[in-house]
Order: structure tokens, then C-alpha cells, then sequence
């Protein structure tokens, strides 16, 4: 079977059908967060649609970022040494971030969130870990694997539950509070987190890199009073 590489043309489409897919898959993720799904229970469709989406939404910010500064994308190998680890291409991403927008205010007060918000880290950790094996724990275990409880996806989603209900059980005794105070919380540290990388990426270009970016904008735009509530792509 024959092998072709993209043209130019062709790379800038995948580029740009690949932030759609992104886009989309954190909206459903998202919306999963709002019903409640995720509240009383870990819940692998939410886990999958969010380490997902937010894999492909920096991976694709990593290649505008680079295309800005070189005229080019990210090679294959470049973006295949990353494998799934969300937060090695975190790192790639806000090192990329020019210096200019890394001056502005809003940039600064979000690197501070992104660096040092609990709530954040534990679900990024957590969204990682998944994204790097953790999905195949009960295909793992089925098949024999010493396996360590703890780092199971449900042991990880219990902690971020503790953490986002301040530490107070007595929340989950009434459902639907729970469901609508915990999943305000991680929706809002979720897209105030595509906030701050779209913002890396879109005020760190211009012209046909900012172009590639534009579909960033719909998290971009959020603003504090709606980080709670999950945005509707355009």
C-alpha cells in the first residue's frame, strides 16, 4: 500500500479538523460533568471523552505554536515522543507561549492558576494517568496483572470528589447538590484550564497561525461569571 506525505494545504485542514474533534469531545465531556454523571461514581466514557479531547486540543496548540515560529509544524517524531502524557505536552505547550503573552495580566494570573490550583493538578494527574495505562486497569487486572488498588481511575476520581466537595461528605448525601456544586467546580477549573491554553496559543501568534488557532476562541471567550457552565461550540 502506498504512503503519501500531506501537502501544506492539506496539514493546515487536518490541523483544523483535529481542534473540531477536540472541541467536541471536551463539550460532550463536559455536559457529561453537568448531568451528574460523574459525581456518585467514576465514569469511563467522561475519563475517555476528556484525557481525549484535551490530548488533541494541546497537541494541536503545540503544532500552531510551532508552525508561528518556524513556518512549519511539529515533525512526527517531535510530537511521538510525547505519547499520551498530557502533562509533558503541557509543558511543551506553555514553553512555547511567546514572551509578549506571557506579559499580558490575564496569562499571568492563569499561569499562577495552572501551576498551583489543588483541584486543577489532582484532575490533570488524574486525566493523565488515565490517558498513559490507566484505561486498561480492568482489562489489566482481568488478565492477571498484580494490579495496585490505589492508582485504580476509581481510587484517583474518589480523591478529586474529596477535594472538590471541601473535604465535606455529608455534601453527597443530598444527590442533587452534590451534583450541581462538585460539577460547577471541575467544569469551571476545566475550561478556565482551556481558557488559559488558548491564550497561550492565540495571543502568541498572528496572521495564518491565529488563523489555525480561531477555533480556540470558543474557550477563549468564556468568561469568569459562565466558567461553570459548559460552552456550546460554534
Amino acid at each position: 500500500m502506498s504512503t503519501v506525505v500531506f501537502s501544506d494545504v492539506n496539514r493546515r485542514f487536518s490541523i483544523l479538523d483535529e481542534l473540531e474533534h477536540a472541541v467536541s469531545c471536551l463539550h460532550v465531556a463536559l455536559k457529561r460533568i453537568a448531568d451528574g454523571r460523574t459525581v456518585l461514581r467514576v465514569d469511563a466514557p467522561t475519563f475517555f471523552l476528556l484525557s481525549l479531547g484535551l490530548e488533541r486540543y494541546l497537541k494541536v496548540g503545540v503544532h500552531i505554536l510551532l508552525h508561528h515560529q518556524n513556518g512549519s509544524f511539529a515533525d512526527f517524531s517531535t510530537m511521538k515522543k510525547y505519547g499520551h502524557e498530557l502533562l509533558s505536552v503541557e509543558t511543551a505547550l506553555f514553553g512555547l507561549e511567546s514572551p509578549d503573552a506571557r506579559m499580558s495580566m490575564m496569562t499571568r494570573e492563569d499561569l499562577d492558576f495552572v501551576k498551583n490550583d489543588l483541584l486543577l493538578r489532582k484532575l490533570l494527574e488524574c486525566l493523565d494517568a488515565f490517558a498513559c495505562g490507566e484505561r486498561y486497569f480492568l482489562l489489566d487486572g482481568a488478565s492477571g496483572k498484580p494490579m495496585d488498588p490505589d492508582s485504580s481511575p476509581r481510587a484517583r476520581w474518589e480523591d478529586i470528589l474529596e477535594l472538590a466537595s471541601d473535604h465535606n461528605p455529608e455534601l453527597f448525601l443530598d444527590v442533587e447538590r452534590a451534583q450541581r456544586v462538585v460539577g460547577a467546580r471541575l467544569i469551571g477549573r476545566m475550561q478556565r484550564y482551556l481558557r488559559c491554553i488558548s491564550q497561550a496559543v492565540f495571543y502568541s501568534t498572528s496572521d495564518l497561525s491565529r488563523s489555525l488557532a480561531s477555533g480556540m476562541w470558543v474557550f477563549l471567550d468564556v468568561r469568569d461569571r459562565a466558567l461553570e457552565v459548559p460552552i456550546e461550540p460554534r
